[in-house]
C-alpha cells in the first residue's frame, strides 16, 4: 500500500444498495502546491449492514493505527451505522416521512 500524505482525509461509509457496499473516499489537500485530488473506491459488498459496518469500522481503525493518528483525528472518518431496509429503499424512505394516516389511506 502506498504511503498516505499526512494531509489526506479518508472517509469510510456504508451504503445500502441491493447489498451493503463499503466504500472509501479520499481527499488530498496539498497545501504546498495548493492543489487537491480525490477519489472513491469500493472495498467490499455484504448481505447485511452490520457486516459492512464491522468491516468499514475495522478498516478505519487500522488506517488510524498505521498512520499513527490519535483517536478522533478528523483525517480518518469512521462509518455511521445504516439501518436494515426491507429491500425497497425508496418505499422505506417514503414511509419514514409520511404521516401514518396517509400511508394507511394508500394501502
Amino acid at each position: 500500500m502506498p504511503a498516505i500524505h499526512e494531509n489526506t482525509v479518508s472517509e469510510y461509509r456504508v451504503r445500502p444498495v441491493t447489498r451493503y457496499v463499503v466504500t472509501r473516499y479520499r481527499f488530498l489537500n496539498d497545501t504546498e502546491s495548493q492543489k487537491g485530488s480525490c477519489g472513491s473506491e469500493c472495498l467490499g459488498e455484504f448481505d447485511r449492514s452490520n457486516q459492512a459496518y464491522a468491516v468499514a469500522y475495522a478498516l478505519a481503525s487500522e488506517e488510524t493505527r498505521t498512520r499513527e493518528l490519535s483517536p478522533g483525528d478528523e483525517r480518518v472518518m469512521y462509518p455511521q451505522e445504516v439501518a436494515e431496509t426491507s429491500g425497497n429503499i425508496i418505499g422505506d424512505a417514503i414511509e419514514s416521512v409520511l404521516p401514518q394516516a396517509v400511508l394507511d389511506a394508500t394501502r
